[in-house]
């Protein structure tokens, strides 16, 4: 028995750009989810630091 290569069938007409366009959104939806989540820390972040700096405030300053 010989080894045969299995035939494959050409995409369809447009496949490539189809997939390609499907890439695109992908990678844009990742991009906005990235950026949501960097909004979320940074505004998380300054909370912190807010909360820290009335705090202090209210102790009369800084430990020393």
């Amino acid at each position: 028995m010989a080894d045969q290569t299995p035939s494959l069938t050409p995409p369809p007409e447009g496949y490539a750009y189809w997939l390609a366009d499907l890439k695109s959104e992908i990678y844009a939806a990742q991009q906005r989810a990235a950026f949501a989540v960097n909004q979320e820390l940074v505004h998380l972040y300054w909370q912190i630091g807010h909360r820290l700096h009335e705090q202090l405030q209210k102790q009369g300053g800084a430990p020393r």
